[in-house]
């Protein structure tokens, strides 16, 4: 991370302080304590979205599941969709997992707006879809998984009408989709449990990751995760999931490490969007999920 890149982080930080003391106060013991700081909710949901979508690959790569298309497509798509049929695994993570949707699509919409404000160039030749291709996906999920519930939504976010009165067929394949993996790869009930998945933060570095790392360890999400993953599916080598510096902002599942990395040059990303202006105001236009 360059020094620019650090003062701001810092400045930013401190400004949060000074203006919420709430988000500099020793983090609670509860998620839904925590997503009452909209800096801790924005974080904790790109960062669920985004591990769920890396042990999608996990569960890809180590259960050999076939996939047509392009698989980081397809660990949106079932990232998406447990996050959608949430109550189904923890009835009290509804509301919860709604605003981790949120917050995942209101940050990648701010990243592609970042992107085009700055000149840099869209990367149409890489395995991701763009971001704001991702961030329809995922509104179109949501929108199509319950259309009285979310009537409001395509509306408030412009998706237009072509894509919108496709997207109850849309999650009906998705939600099919994941059925099948569970049923097909998924864990019977007579099947004992894979072996623990381990989780390492290894020293943060910079005052933003360290506390937003405490917030993610504060917030159980991680083991909630982590418990759902083995009830439903005894993978032959479980994973580790390790917070790193990486001196990039991403994540990564490694096979040869066996590693899912999650690089705290990512968390700090994560807190430059929160705090950004694009994003609060992206965030009245998706208003708050029913």
């Amino acid at each position: 991370m360059n020094v620019r890149r650090k003062q701001v982080l810092a400045g930013l930080f401190a400004a949060a302080c000074v203006a919420a003391h709430a988000a500099c106060a020793q983090p609670a013991d509860n998620a839904d304590a925590l997503l009452r700081d909209p800096v801790n909710a924005f974080v904790l949901g790109n960062v669920e979205f985004t591990l769920l979508h890396e042990l999608a690959h996990v569960i890809v790569d180590e259960l050999n599941v076939p996939i047509i298309g392009p698989q980081e497509e397809a660990a949106d798509y079932i990232a998406t969709t447990v996050l959608i049929r949430a109550g189904e695994f923890d009835p009290e993570a509804v509301e919860r997992a709604r605003k981790y949707l949120y917050a995942t699509a209101n940050g990648l919409a701010t990243s592609w707006d970042i992107g085009l404000q700055s000149g840099r160039k869209a990367q149409f030749s890489g395995v991701h879809a763009l971001t704001i291709q991702r961030f329809y996906q995922i509104i179109c999920l949501v929108y199509g998984s319950n259309p009285e519930l979310f009537s409001a939504l395509p509306g408030q976010v412009g998706m237009p009408e072509g894509r919108t009165v496709g997207c109850v067929g849309e999650f009906k394949r998705a939600n099919g989709g994941l059925s099948w993996l569970l049923e097909a790869y998924g864990r019977k009930q007579t099947d004992p449990e894979g072996a623990p998945v381990t989780i390492e933060f290894k020293k943060p570095p910079t005052q933003v990751s360290a506390h937003l790392a405490a917030v993610i360890r504060a917030s159980g999400m991680l083991d909630n995760t982590v418990r759902h993953l083995r009830e439903r599916f005894a993978l032959p080598q479980p994973p580790q999931i390790v917070f790193r510096t990486c001196h990039a902002p991403q994540a990564m599942w490694v096979p040869a490490s066996h590693e899912v990395t999650v690089c705290y040059e990512l968390l700090d990303n994560y807190y430059l969007l929160a705090t950004d202006p694009r994003a609060k105001d992206k965030q009245q236009r998706l208003g708050e999920p029913p």
